[in-house]
């Protein structure tokens, strides 16, 4: 069997060494079809399928409170308290809070981005360290020495991979931890973090032991994120049956609570997010190419096995049986495979690098994107099924010859057999390329209108830097504030601002603060409550970053801790609120706040996203709220705003000596990251519909160049009886557009199916808008007449006088 196989084989590598035109064609569709597979399912592989590195990872769910103001929101702590210990289903409930931090002691201050963790999260996680141990409850009491775990990288920056660090106490704003563990580079959590934190509290078993009370807190202060490992033998929906009835008992013992809904979310579907539709979409349409491609190959084997039908009569009639004929044939379709699959697989390596290269907004796990070996497979399997798909009825028409047709002498057909096949399946190639090419259009309509969407604000020519200052150190609002302000009048001295200004978390940030607003009048006592965007702002931010005043004024530098309570909403508030009237005057306040005057009205800003539409925004200045510890500065430049970064942190550091600045960048690059998953959507469908253009286009010429040749004897007869040329050009485009209508009549029903895939990704756009099928239709219809017009010339400048030689 295996000696036969080998010399079927050889015979074929023969066979497609004596036709390098065909073989190249083949080999290329099959790489191109093969290559974008591999580099695609190589991302949806590293996100979606490998599981994440912990014990267990399916057993593993994030909890969130779903409400007015969160779909799913954090928790409060002392509803953290209440997860672990009345909810059965988890073997463990852990949790965990932001906290940045600055590392001193090792000369200048690093600024790391941190996690406090429960004493139980780790052990939740199922997590190993590399080095020493992680934190346990065991160990690390309350109250009592702070234990710190870190990441790899930050082990080998900034600690240049010491293992002598374990058991060493480091300085964090201002603080002693104990460094006890190192955890290994394949680790994460899924909120990024390069050093975990122990907390100063334990949760108290049972209740009754009366936690510390800020752990008692209820209300709208979500800040912990909870994380919990299903017991063995629960279920998710029973998981999520007792959050139901524990999120009814919660609202009955605390008003904070009402309306609030506890669920659970698989850890690794909640980690990808909105990336999930987004592959899996690319995968689809990654998949419609491969139909193409597989298409096209049966289309050019059955166009090969027309010509080869003498040779495999003589085989026949010299005793060959079909199998074996069958065998021969399937034998060229399995090398062709082969070779395809080796340069396609080398394309995905290179689409993998580009995908790295293009750094796709929020694509999580890119870190680990790479060609492993079940990549590997995918790409042979998937080379394997296209030369069987392709390759199996060109084989079983080739090993059926009819011998007395085929071995007549001086016998010929004017008729291309199989023509009508060749033709359907060229149809079918334009149903999928019209598909392709309608999600390109609807997303290509929704990036532009996103392009166009106003942010509110000016991010051009603005430095941003931020800083989180230790509350060890600046524990009172006079200490948090005498720093802020003298950071505002060091960052005006610096050469070239024109602007500077504070907010506590820039626009399309993922820092803002989302929370219940009281609107109303402090004497009734009567209010309204609203969940509306919080800002903390100095004076100049509005001016610095140029968002517009519609009404009253900004704010002073008088608006401090001694005067009057003051706020600005936006325009988006004002009309909601307050329709017809004016809102300068009314009432508002945060939480249990004072009641803040609304002294003016700004335009509206995109905080959370440009595609999530506006929010009701509210703005306070920060000498007048308590508990500011986190700013962003914003600088306007006249000159080029990024030569300003290293002054800046010099101009931080002569204020405070132990003050790192958390991150510096420019405005304009932070926008431009709010952009790039709908640009990695838009690249990715452009490559993908241009392929199966291109596969279309030359599925269209190698039918007509084919059936053109069949015809070229009926073509001259026809010529030498009187016929005009222009008759046969018009005859090969008339059966061009006949397949091209039917395919996009056939594509516009496809591209339904497709289209509901993708409706949530599309912004200011209908799935069935008409503008992106009519311009499908224009280019489906341009690329068929342009594929077919060399075959269409040919047909016309037949010679009828070397036909009847001939003949």
């Amino acid at each position: 069997m295996w000696q036969v196989l080998w010399q079927d084989l050889r015979y074929s590598a023969r066979v497609l060494r004596r036709n390098p035109g065909f073989t190249l064609a083949a080999v290329l569709i099959l790489a191109i079809a093969i290559g974008v597979n591999t580099a695609i399912f190589s991302v949806v592989h590293t996100v979606l399928l490998n599981a994440l590195p912990y014990k267990e990872p399916q057993q593993l769910v994030v909890l969130g409170e779903a409400s007015s103001y969160a779909d799913f929101g954090g928790t409060t702590p002392g509803n953290f308290l209440d997860y672990q210990s009345q909810l059965h289903s988890f073997e463990g409930v852990a949790a965990i809070s932001a906290r940045s931090c600055t590392l001193t002691g090792l000369g200048i201050p690093v600024k790391l981005d941190g996690l406090v963790v429960s004493f139980n999260f780790f052990d939740v996680l199922g997590a190993k360290p590399l080095l020493g141990r992680t934190i346990n409850p065991q160990i690390d009491r309350p109250h009592g020495p702070r234990a710190a775990v870190l990441s790899y990288s930050n082990w080998k920056q900034n600690f240049s991979g010491n293992p002598e660090i374990i058991g060493k106490p480091v300085s964090l704003d201002g603080e002693s931890f104990t460094v006890v563990g190192v955890m290994p580079s394949s680790f994460f959590t899924p909120r990024p973090a390069e050093i975990w934190l122990s907390p100063h509290y334990e949760a108290p078993e049972p209740r009754s032991d009366s936690p510390p009370e800020v752990m008692q807190d209820r209300g709208d202060f979500n800040f912990l994120r909870p994380y919990a490992r299903l017991r063995h033998g629960v279920s998710l929906p029973q998981a999520q049956a007792e959050l139901r009835a524990f999120s009814e008992r919660l609202a009955q013992a605390y008003p904070a609570d009402q309306g609030k809904s506890a669920k659970a979310v698989p850890m690794l579907e909640w980690y990808v997010g909105k990336a999930r539709l987004t592959l899996l979409t690319l995968q689809a349409a990654a998949g419609l190419i491969l139909l193409i491609a597989c298409t096209n190959i049966a289309n050019l084997l059955l166009a090969r096995g027309s010509i080869r039908q003498r040779e495999m009569a003589v085989r026949s009639a010299l005793g060959a049986g079909r199998n074996r004929l069958l065998h021969q044939t399937l034998a060229e379709s399995i090398l062709l495979a082969v070779l395809g699959g080796v340069v396609g697989i080398l394309l995905g390596v290179l689409g993998v690098y580009v995908v790295i290269k293009l750094q796709p907004g929020d694509l999580p796990r890119l870190n680990e994107l790479k060609v492993d070996g079940e990549v590997l497979v995918f790409s042979v399997v998937v080379s394997l099924l296209t030369a069987l798909v392709a390759g199996v009825f060109p084989a079983w028409r080739g090993s059926r010859p009819d011998l007395t047709e085929t071995l007549k002498q001086g016998g010929r057909s004017t008729t291309s057999g199989g023509g009508h096949l060749r033709k359907a399946l060229v149809v079918f190639e334009l149903t999928l390329s019209f598909a392709v090419l309608v999600a390109l259009s609807l997303l290509v309509r929704s990036f532009s209108n996103l392009l166009s969407e106003d942010p509110g604000f000016a991010p051009d020519n603005v430095l941003a830097a931020e800083l989180a200052l230790p509350s060890a150190k600046y524990d009172t609002d006079q200490k948090a504030r005498a720093f802020f302000g003298d950071l505002l009048q060091q960052a005006r001295a610096l050469p070239g601002v024109s602007q500077v200004g504070l907010v506590s978390s820039l626009p399309l940030g993922r820092n803002g603060l989302t929370g219940i607003l009281s609107v109303g009048s402090p004497d009734s006592g009567e209010s309204q409550q609203l969940t509306t965007e919080k800002r903390v702002v100095s004076a100049g931010y509005f001016s610095t970053l140029k968002i517009p005043l519609l009404q009253g004024r900004y704010f002073a530098e008088t608006d401090d801790q001694r005067g009057v309570p003051v706020a600005i909403v936006n325009d988006r508030f004002a009309r909601t609120t307050w329709a017809g009237q004016s809102p300068l005057g009314k009432k508002i306040k945060w939480g249990g706040g004072p009641w803040m005057t609304i002294v003016g009205v700004v335009g509206n800003v995109s905080q959370r996203s440009l595609e999530k539409g506006l929010t009701l925004d509210s703005y306070a200045p920060y000498q007048q709220v308590e508990g500011v510890q986190s700013v962003a500065l914003v600088i306007r430049s006249d000159k080029d705003p990024s030569q300003l970064g290293n002054a800046l942190r010099r101009e931080v550091l002569k204020i405070d000596p132990e003050q790192a600045v958390s991150s510096l960048f420019l405005l304009r690059d932070n926008v431009s990251k709010a952009y790039a998953m709908p640009r990695f959507q838009v690249f990715v469908i452009a490559t993908l519909g241009l392929v199966a253009l291109v596969l279309a286009v030359v599925g269209i010429y190698g039918v007509m160049t084919y059936i053109v040749s069949r015809r070229r004897h009926e073509f001259g007869i026809r010529l030498a009886l009187g016929a005009e040329p222009n008759q046969f050009f018009r005859s090969v485009l008339g059966e061009i557009l006949v397949m091209a209508c039917l395919g996009i009549l056939a594509g516009a029903a496809t591209s339904l199916a497709l289209v509901q895939m993708i409706s949530s990704l599309l912004y200011e756009v209908k799935s069935t808008d008409l503008g992106s099928y009519g311009i499908s239709c224009v280019v489906v219809l341009g690329a068929a007449l342009l594929a077919g017009y060399v075959p269409a010339r040919r047909a016309m400048n037949s010679d009828p006088l070397s036909t009847l030689r001939d003949e």
